[in-house]
This record gives structure tokens, C-alpha cells and sequence, in this order.
């Protein structure tokens, strides 16, 4: 147990210290420095948005208002190229992560269900509540 905590705590060290996630960081204060003002709006009116949802849906009064301004900021904030790159590396360092989940999943038991790369577990491997059992939904 001590080997895979210690081979857990390499591999999470691994992921800190790469080139994506270094170069996300700095990514991330630039774009907090630079598009804050617009990253505060967008923030602003995902909640309104949200809120005219969970209060009315497509009924609200100001759905459309509210509707057309998020698309109009939003498209703002994703059309920046800086955003657009730190978007990719967010992905990648996510699949990085999940990689290094499944071989710590693996390390502990191969019969403990891992996810797949798009998010979905596999079938191999058993559980209480598993097929044979009647239990899998």
C-alpha cells in the first residue's frame, strides 16, 4: 500500500511539474491580467442566464435578452487566442490526469472499473453490483 501512495505522489508531482500545466498557470495569470474585465462580464451574465433558467426557462420575460447577450460575450471570450490555448491545454492536461488515474486504479486492483477516455467506464472488471448479480443499470 505504502508503494502505491509513494508511485501516486511521483506521478501527481509528474503532472504539477510538466511543460501544460507550468505553461497553464502562466497562461491563466495572463488572462486574469489581461482579460479580466471581459472574463468578469462573461461570469456575470452565465449567472443571469442561469438564473432566468432555473426562474422561467424559455417563458422568462428576458430570456431572449439575456440569451442573445451571453452569446455575444461569450463569443468575445472564446474568440481570444490566448483562451483558445489554454482551453487545449486544460484538455490535455485533463486526459494526462485521468491517464494517471486509471494506473493507480490499476495499481490498487485490476478489477476496479477505470474510466475511459471519453468519460465512460470500462466493463471489464466486477463488483457487487454487477451483471451476473442483476444489480448493473
Amino acid at each position: 500500500m505504502i508503494d502505491i501512495l509513494y508511485t501516486a505522489q511521483l506521478w501527481a508531482q509528474e503532472l504539477v511539474s510538466s511543460q501544460d500545466f507550468q505553461e497553464m498557470k502562466k497562461l491563466d495569470q495572463e488572462l486574469n491580467q489581461k482579460y479580466l474585465t471581459l472574463l468578469k462580464e462573461y461570469q456575470k451574465t452565465a449567472h443571469e442566464f442561469s438564473d432566468v433558467l432555473a426562474t422561467g426557462g424559455r417563458f422568462h420575460p428576458d430570456f431572449d435578452k439575456v440569451s442573445k447577450q451571453l452569446v455575444e460575450v461569450k463569443m468575445l471570450v472564446f474568440a481570444k487566442p490566448e483562451i483558445k490555448q489554454y482551453l487545449s491545454l486544460e484538455n490535455q492536461f485533463e486526459l494526462n490526469v485521468n491517464q494517471v488515474l486509471a494506473k493507480i486504479t490499476k495499481a490498487v486492483s485490476p478489477n476496479i472499473k477505470s474510466l475511459t477516455e471519453v468519460g465512460l467506464f470500462k466493463m471489464k472488471g466486477s463488483c457487487h453490483a454487477s451483471k451476473k448479480n442483476g444489480l448493473h443499470y
